[in-house]
């Protein structure tokens, strides 16, 4: 099956081990950069905001993003990508992940809070991104470590 997949891609898509580990910290680094602008900029919270719509963070949530927000995140997962040298295919698979983990992120999961919320975004920290009686923060959409790196983790409350 793997012998039959790889020979209908072409060789000049493939991409190494390396560049996938790059590529998915450069993805982390460039949606937490947008996503954190789109909190901090008017202009660019008039889109963004409607996904913060009151109510109940639910799983499709995830799924209600303005067309402007969404052609900003893919943009910066086309460029992180490209940046490390990573293949269209590896972009267009990130891409397919991060809305995955996005519909986990909003799920209505009981999250108890763990040391892993530290580390890794978890139902529980991203509710916290969505408390609208507390500061914005929380805005790394996979590792939480990146938001710690620049000061914008807060707990689970």
């Amino acid at each position: 099956m793997v012998r039959a997949v790889r020979a209908l891609v072409p060789a000049t898509t493939a991409t190494s081990a390396a560049q996938l580990v790059l590529a998915f910290v450069a993805v982390e680094l460039a949606l937490y950069a947008v996503h954190r602008a789109m909190h901090a900029a008017p202009w660019l919270w008039r889109f963004h905001r409607w996904h913060h719509a009151p109510g109940p963070v639910r799983w499709h949530r995830g799924w209600r993003i303005h067309p402007v927000d969404a052609a900003l995140f893919a943009l910066a997962v086309t460029a992180a990508t490209a940046a490390v040298g990573a293949s269209p295919f590896t972009a267009a698979g990130v891409i397919v992940a991060r809305r995955a983990w996005t519909l986990a992120l909003h799920a209505d999961l009981r999250w108890p809070a763990t040391l892993v919320d530290h580390w890794l975004a978890t139902p529980a920290i991203h509710r916290r991104h969505h408390d609208e009686a507390a500061p914005a923060a929380n805005f790394a959409p996979t590792l939480a470590w990146v938001d710690r790196l620049f000061g914008t983790w807060a707990p689970p409350r």
